[in-house]
């Protein structure tokens, strides 16, 4: 070999131009290997703190960038997705290397058991990684290598373990990134990570997802980004919250939309209305019962304690139940009554009648409709005769005289149900309603 300037050994990484020639011989033995142009050397003592096994020649003049501790922690910095992809070659290269060497070294040897023909094998058609062999079959290498062999393979753990936590920060890095674009509603910056592969449920230490962030900040097209990309809206952080009910009102149709719910337990629905009630915050309280929250968990004796606009709310837009009764049998205007609240028992009180009155009819037609079924022919006579709506309907439009034709009661069938009759096959019923003009 020509003389040539020498590299010292240092803890930098190192990479030659391309078009230059470089060589790399170890310490104490005649080991030499070529290094192609753009080749990256000094990686396992930047990494690992360990010292250098390698010198380097060159045997012509060449450009050498090399990347000391600061330079990286630069680059880490300011450009985390490509820091990634660098430390990701760079463990790609020296688990190659390595395979490499053993299938080089090994391939010719007699003594090796037949776990070791085994592993060099799958080595060679790259079914699996120095890495992913047992320690027993490792060891067997090791014996069979030479001495200036061995520290290469002694130093693959070292090198993968220390790229993977480098892996790991640059990973933190870029999360941390992507959810500060999220809550800052940096739209491109978000859709750039996201087009990158970032995961759009990425989070923080306390499961914040940059869904979560941006709904709190009120990002509307973000969100609806977000949720395009696979977002899950249904998703709790620590704290057990999807923040939903603390939107903007049209970050919470947004979130609707894609099937969001609030996600909270009805005792914490209930607590957090209670407090924007006390604290006259009506804002809040519509954002929550537009998110879904349910008027009818809330305690009334906190809601009537002088605060008609909240009681007007959970009626008007959370359809709140005036005639909702509590483990006392009391309904709200009950309450208002026990607090001498006037304003408010005004405005509950011809609300309470309409819907106690609308609760007892709904109640005579379920029994009106529950005889005519079951064929209680004197119940009928007696409701029909009270007044009771002889096409009193269920929730499926069902009359009672349908439902008696299908039971076969004709002493309740007193109109047209023909249908009923014939597909139930009651041909007493069909002779009944024949005589009355039924079809």
């Amino acid at each position: 070999m020509d003389k040539a300037p020498s590299f010292g050994r240092t803890s930098s990484m190192n990479f030659s131009e391309a078009g230059s020639d470089v060589s790399m011989a170890e310490e104490g033995a005649l080991f030499v290997t070529r290094k192609e142009p753009g080749a990256a050397f000094g990686a396992i003592s930047f990494f690992t703190e360990l010292p250098s096994q390698e010198s380097v020649w060159s045997s012509s003049v060449i450009k050498v960038l090399v990347l000391n501790r600061t330079a990286f922690q630069e680059l880490l910095t300011a450009f985390p997705q490509q820091t990634r992809k660098m430390l990701q070659n760079l463990d790609d290269h020296t688990v190659e290397t390595v395979t490499q060497e053993l299938l080089d070294s090994l391939d010719a040897s007699k003594r090796m058991s037949e776990d070791v023909v085994q592993a060099l094998h799958l080595l060679a058609i790259r079914d699996v990684r120095p890495t992913d062999l047992t320690t027993s079959v490792l060891m067997e290498m090791r014996g069979l290598l030479k001495a200036h062999q061995r520290p290469m393979l002694d130093n693959m753990g070292k090198v993968k373990d220390a790229l993977a936590k480098y892996v790991r920060k640059v990973d933190q890095e870029i999360v941390y990134e992507f959810l500060n674009n999220c809550s800052g509603g940096d739209e491109a910056a978000v859709r750039a990570a996201l087009s990158g592969g970032m995961s759009p449920n990425a989070a923080d230490y306390d499961k914040r997802t940059g869904l979560m962030l941006a709904c709190h900040e009120g990002h509307a097209g973000l969100v609806r980004m977000l949720l395009e990309a696979g977002a899950d809206p249904q998703l709790k952080d620590s704290f057990s919250d999807r923040h939903v009910g603390m939107c903007h009102n049209e970050i919470i149709e947004i979130l609707l939309e894609f099937g969001a719910t609030l996600g909270m337990e009805g005792y914490a629905v209930s607590s957090q209305m209670c407090q924007f009630v006390r604290e006259g915050d009506m804002v809040q309280l519509s954002r929550m019962l537009r998110a879904g929250a349910n008027p009818n968990q809330l305690d009334y004796s906190t809601v009537l304690c002088g605060n008609l606009t909240a009681a007007q709310l959970l009626v008007s837009e959370g359809s709140a139940r005036v005639d909702f009764k509590d483990a006392l049998g009391k309904t709200p205007y009950d309450e208002a009554v026990r607090l001498g609240n006037r304003p408010i028992m005004e405005f509950l009180k011809d609300l309470t009648d309409a819907a106690v009155s609308e609760t007892a009819m709904l109640a005579r037609n379920t029994d009106f409709l529950n005889a005519c079924s079951s064929g209680n022919a004197a119940t009928v006579t007696r409701m029909l005769k009270a007044g009771q709506d002889p096409d009193t309907a269920n929730y499926d439009k069902r009359t009672g005289l349908m439902l008696a034709c299908h039971g076969g009661h004709e002493d309740s069938a007193n109109n047209t149900a023909m249908w009923e009759a014939v597909t139930t096959k009651r041909h007493a019923i069909i002779d009944l309603l024949l005589q009355y003009g039924g079809g």
